[in-house]
């Protein structure tokens, strides 16, 4: 089973074109290696990525978040970070401290301890990245060993490469 690129790029209008040939190239190895042989669960796949990579847009989370859609997102009632009306404010549009409060310890230990982000600077480092935003210190650790790119741990960005990015989505995909 393979991805075509015609197909991709009506899924995908506003994709780089070189990310959509990069996938659609590896797709039939990964789907091989990780038993993907039915139309339905490539579709299902498919879709997951579409919602999480803003069909093909999206590399890293980015945090530029309104106070409003801060509180949607991680509010009282919403999230275990629990953000309050009063801190949205000054989170809004500052991905590094929003990320940091709501990943990342002493703002959301909780939460923190579940992404296995021990370390400070954890919550902004290991925030949604890749295909499937993989987030969490412990999921970039355990897929990236998964995949053989351990290294996303020491650099989260790499996760823009589109042979990793997709690699590590279907990995993480087919282990749940």
């Amino acid at each position: 089973m393979k991805l075509e690129p015609e197909i991709l790029r009506h899924l995908w209008p506003h994709a780089p074109q070189h990310k959509i040939d990069v996938i659609c190239g590896l797709s039939e190895e990964l789907f091989e290696e990780h038993g993907i042989d039915d139309v339905s669960v490539v579709v299902q796949l498919m879709a997951n990525i579409s919602h999480e990579n803003g069909a093909g847009t999206i590399v890293r989370e980015s945090g530029n978040y309104s106070g409003p859609r801060i509180i949607q997102i991680f509010g009282v009632g919403k999230s275990s970070a629990r953000v309050t009306e009063e801190e949205a404010p000054g989170l809004a549009h500052n991905a590094q401290a929003l990320f940091n409060r709501v990943y990342g310890l002493p703002g959301s230990p909780k939460l923190a301890k579940e992404l296995g982000n021990t370390q400070p600077g954890d919550g902004y480092k290991f925030r949604g990245g890749g295909d499937l935003q993989l987030t969490g210190r412990d999921a970039y650790t355990r897929i990236g060993h998964m995949t053989g790119h351990p290294e996303i741990v020491d650099d989260p960005d790499l996760l823009a490469d589109p042979a990793i990015s997709f690699r590590v989505a279907v990995a993480e995909f087919a282990t749940i």
